[in-house]
């Protein structure tokens, strides 16, 4: 089954800390532009995310500094540039109890790194909550004012697509 950003959806989730932290926002990323194909019966999957299309979540935040986020996080953090789009691919997936135990391939930021994770099924969906720490993929979290105002090095990534399918679905 393909899933594109019309029926899947991948959020990214990163928390602040610091001195200055109560001035700053954890803060939700939608990705919207990614690709995931699974083939359910064969227990495989492969994924690919635009990282140059993240856009903050964020209804506490204006446009502006939406924009001033979305440009660090993809010129400093990420450097969509350089590396524009994240690939999982799955190397094993074995059905647990209301759903499945992945292991696969994760490159992200020009590094590959094996990752493990569980995939929570019910009647309608399929759900992975994934927790990558930056520094492990090359990546150095953000700071502001001196350190003062920074991203934790941990981030969770959630992905969620249909069981049943969608007209969007092929």
């Amino acid at each position: 089954m393909k899933y594109d950003a019309r029926s899947a959806r991948c959020s990214v989730f990163v928390y602040h800390e610091g001195l200055l932290a109560s001035v700053g926002h954890d803060l939700t990323f939608a990705v919207r532009e990614l690709s995931i194909d699974v083939d359910w019966e064969a227990r495989t999957v492969h994924a690919r995310f635009d990282a140059r299309s993240l856009h903050v979540v964020a209804p506490v935040l204006g446009a502006r500094d939406q924009r001033t986020i979305e440009k660090h996080v993809m010129q400093d953090v990420l450097e969509t540039g350089t590396y524009p789009f994240i690939e999982f691919t799955s190397s094993s997936a074995v059905p647990i109890e209301k759903g499945y135990a992945v292991e696969g391939r994760l490159a992200l930021h020009g590094q590959g790194r094996t990752l493990s994770f569980t995939v929570a099924t019910d009647t309608a969906r399929a759900t992975a909550r994934v927790r990558l720490q930056q520094p492990d993929f090359g990546i150095r979290p953000f700071s502001a004012m001196l350190g003062a105002l920074r991203i934790k090095p941990e981030v969770d990534i959630e992905v969620d697509v249909p069981l049943i399918p969608t007209s969007s679905e092929a």
